[in-house]
C-alpha cells in the first residue's frame, strides 16, 4: 500500500533542496579548515543534503516507522541490512558489510555500483565534501 506521508514531507521540504545543493561543498571546505564551528558547519550542511533523502528515510529510529526506506539513526558503524523489521533486498542482505564512513563515501557516490538492482531513486553525490558532510550528519543522528 502506498503511503502519502514520504510525498507530503518531500513536498513540504522540496524548496530548501536548491538551497542544499549549493551549500554543501561550501560547508565541506570549510570543515577542512579544522575547529568545532567547521564541523558544526559539515553536520548543518549534511541536514540540507539529507532533504534529498527525507522522502524515503528518517533520521530517528523512534516512532519514525517505514517509509520507503529504513531509518539512518546509528547508521555509521551499523551493519547493511539490520533494522529489525525492515524488508531489505537481497542483494543489500549478502553484502555482509559494516556501514563504516568509507562504505558510506562509496555507497553514497554511485549506490547502484554498491548494490546492483538497489531499489534507490539517489544516484550520488559527485562531490566528496558532500558526501563528507552526509557522513558528518548521519554520525550526528545517532541514536
Amino acid at each position: 500500500m502506498f503511503r502519502s506521508r514520504p510525498l507530503i514531507r518531500a513536498a513540504a521540504i522540496g524548496l530548501g533542496a536548491v538551497v542544499a545543493l549549493s551549500t554543501g561543498a561550501a560547508a565541506g571546505a570549510a570543515a577542512r579548515a579544522g575547529g568545532p564551528e567547521a564541523a558544526k558547519a559539515e553536520v548543518e550542511a549534511g541536514r540540507k543534503l539529507f532533504i534529498r533523502c527525507a522522502a524515503c528515510h528518517a533520521t530517528r529510529s523512534e516512532g519514525s516507522g517505514f517509509f520507503a526506506g529504513p531509518h539512518l539513526a546509528g547508521v555509521v558503524g551499523r551493519p547493511a541490512a539490520s533494522v529489525a523489521g525492515f524488508a531489505y533486498s537481497a542483494e543489500l542482505k549478502a553484502l555482509g558489510i559494516t556501514w563504516t564512513e568509507a562504505e558510506l563515501d562509496r555507497l553514497l557516490t554511485a549506490p547502484q555500483s554498491v548494490v546492483p538492482g538497489l531499489c534507490l531513486p539517489f544516484t550520488g553525490f559527485p562531490k566528496a565534501a558532500d558526501r563528507k558532510a552526509m557522513i558528518a550528519y548521519l554520525k550526528f543522528t545517532a541514536p
